[in-house]
């Protein structure tokens, strides 16, 4: 998936019908929303056995769904994920939104959560290096 060109935007322009299972050596639970998003069927990594490979792509050409357990991030979580990857602190972030600084945190304290990070810095390492 993640590779020179618009991959994203590949999926978002299939043909109607055209079922979609992405192998990528990205393991990453929210690049598999954002592929969710655009359209595919499915999401599975390179590092998958064959069994696995062959399992997901006979349950998406059967109409199923193949992906990880995903975070439910929210669009306004997603958006304070985009200003942190790119290393605004939280007093900036929420003036940008337009929100209190108490706010961002609470949204930071809820995203560590659901991807499973331990600290601040570590949520910030991970949506830089995305």
């Amino acid at each position: 998936l993640i590779m020179p060109g618009e991959s994203l935007e590949a999926l978002r322009s299939l043909p109607q019908g055209v079922r979609a299972l992405v192998l990528t050596a990205v393991d990453d639970p929210l690049l598999a929303c954002e592929v969710a998003r655009a359209g595919a069927h499915g999401f599975l990594p390179k590092a998958s056995s064959p069994e696995q490979l062959a399992e997901a792509t006979f349950r998406v050409a059967g109409g199923e769904t193949v992906f990880p357990s995903l975070p439910d991030l929210t669009d306004r979580e997603l958006e304070i994920l985009e200003h942190l990857s790119s290393g605004s602190p939280n007093y900036e972030i929420a003036s940008a939104l337009k929100l209190s600084v108490k706010t961002i945190e609470n949204h930071v304290e809820r995203l560590k959560d659901k991807l499973g990070k331990d600290s601040a810095a570590a949520l910030r390492a991970w949506a830089a290096r995305r």
